[in-house]
């Protein structure tokens, strides 16, 4: 979608001002934090909505509650990570993250996850794991997937790989993207 395109530039953008800010000292951790929680609570809130519209309904508030939580912490943790391999890695994987929310409102929106049947689909990164491997081709409810916590995702540990280093995704009936494949 090309307004979630866009949103997605426009934050990864910012969290590397916000990240070369932060190491190069111009911003104290105090406002490095208040700003970063905000950009990344505001932000990720609108990825959520245009992932639970973009399927004709909306999202679930506590578990985007609970990323943001996460992310405002990770971001607070990264300044040695940073200064060792620069802001543009580290504001990817938030990219990836915006990513991964706009996936799962878009998940959350569909009516009757019992019947939805969705397919686990896309091609391997640099490392193919065995769960990626198992998974390919795989067709089962939207409810099958959610329930194992087998949706495609960074930072999912059902994944051996981690969903770190692949292109992977849940694609409808229809052969359309419902999550939004990493690389």
């Amino acid at each position: 979608p090309t307004d979630y395109e866009s949103l997605r530039k426009e934050y990864r953008d910012a969290i590397a001002a916000l990240l070369l800010a932060y190491v190069a000292g111009t911003l104290s951790a105090s406002e490095f934090n208040a700003q970063a929680g905000a950009l990344i609570g505001t932000d990720l809130a609108r990825a959520a909505h245009l992932g639970g519209m973009s399927q004709g309904g909306g999202f679930n508030q506590s578990a985007l509650d609970s990323i943001v939580k996460t992310e405002i912490e990770n971001l607070q943790n990264a300044k040695a990570d940073i200064a060792a391999n620069g802001t543009d890695n580290r504001a990817e994987l938030y990219g990836r993250t915006m990513d991964a929310t706009y996936s799962q409102a878009a998940l959350d929106a569909i009516p009757n996850p019992d019947t939805a049947m969705l397919t686990f689909v896309g091609i391997d990164g640099q490392e193919s794991c065995q769960t990626c491997q198992d998974l390919k081709g795989q067709s089962h409810p939207l409810s099958w997937w959610n329930e194992r916590l087998l949706v495609p995702a960074i930072g999912n540990t059902k994944f051996i790989c981690g969903g770190w280093r692949c292109q992977h995704y849940l694609q409808d009936v229809n052969g359309d993207p419902v999550t939004i494949g990493f690389d």
